[in-house]
């Protein structure tokens, strides 16, 4: 026996298994749960053809080969989905340093302006003395 973080929602054992839930499996009904759990302890370990197998013989290698495909076609909508938010958040930082580099310039007009203002106010009371 294993213990196994749940990264798909199923119901199993009488009971639903959530996101995040840690279980523990044999070796067997892990390589049935395949697609809905990973090692609690981190490893990056993946079924073993062995495993595979046995899911195969029991599920059907027809149910093996439709979940695959359903796991590679959600990975690319992932993936695409990915890159369209990195898309954005970079098209964000690109607008957010365009707005600073405009503020910086209009911080140097004010400042600019303050001095000469300051001196315009100097000498009046430079003249007065």
């Amino acid at each position: 026996m294993a213990k196994y973080t749940v990264i798909e929602q199923f119901h199993g054992a009488g009971r639903m298994n959530r996101v995040g839930d840690e279980i523990e499996l044999t070796d067997e009904a892990a390589a049935t749960l395949a697609g809905f759990i990973r090692p609690s302890d981190g490893s990056a370990k993946s079924i073993s053809l062995a495993n595979a197998q046995k899911v195969a013989a029991e599920i059907g290698t027809d149910a093996l080969v439709t979940r695959i495909d359903a796991l590679l076609t959600e990975n690319k909508e992932l993936k695409a989905e990915h890159e369209a938010v990195v898309a954005d958040l970079t098209n964000q930082i690109d607008e957010l340093t365009t707005q600073r580099v405009e503020l910086l310039n209009d911080l140097d007009v004010l400042k600019a302006e303050n001095e000469q203002l300051k001196a315009a106010a100097a000498k009046p009371a430079a003249k007065g003395k």
